[in-house]
């Protein structure tokens, strides 16, 4: 390693932030945060059984909290979230996709690309969505406008 970089680690090392998140890869549950699981037994039930990689999540953002107000009302958020079953600091999930059926197509043509759409036989731009379908519904992995000019 070069001085620079050791005197990094060197300086991680004295403040104590080099070993800020262990507890929090290691998946230890801080007191602060297991007192308040354990005043909520349905919140601890889902707490627990959520995947490690959500639970370290979670851990490492309210370790991460830079004032004790910060940290208590993310140990509440965690709680809450967690008596609905629900995973504080992420993302809502996916909605479902929409019905085709329930959406007819307009009056130009639409061809379907995967679950994208190319307007054809138009002079204009059209867009084409370049995405995943997985269960949880679908996720738009890339957007492309195209000039489309008549057949």
């Amino acid at each position: 390693m070069m001085p620079p970089g050791q005197a990094l680690v060197d300086h991680a090392k004295q403040t104590g932030t080099w070993d800020l998140l262990a507890d929090a890869q290691n998946l230890f549950v801080p007191p602060d945060l297991q007192g308040a699981l354990d005043q909520n037994p349905q919140a601890h039930q889902h707490f627990r059984a959520f995947p490690p990689s959500t639970r370290r999540t979670i851990l490492e953002w309210i370790t991460l909290a830079k004032r004790p107000e910060t940290r208590a009302t993310r140990i509440h958020q965690t709680v809450t979230e967690a008596a609905h079953n629900r995973r504080a600091n992420h993302p809502p999930p996916l909605a479902e996709p929409p019905d085709p059926a329930a959406h007819p197509a307009p009056a130009a043509r639409l061809t379907t690309l995967g679950c994208g759409w190319l307007a054809a036989g138009v002079v204009g731009l059209a867009v084409s969505l370049g995405c995943l379908r997985d269960r949880r519904g679908v996720r738009v992995l890339g957007v492309g406008w195209f000039w489309v000019g008549s057949w």
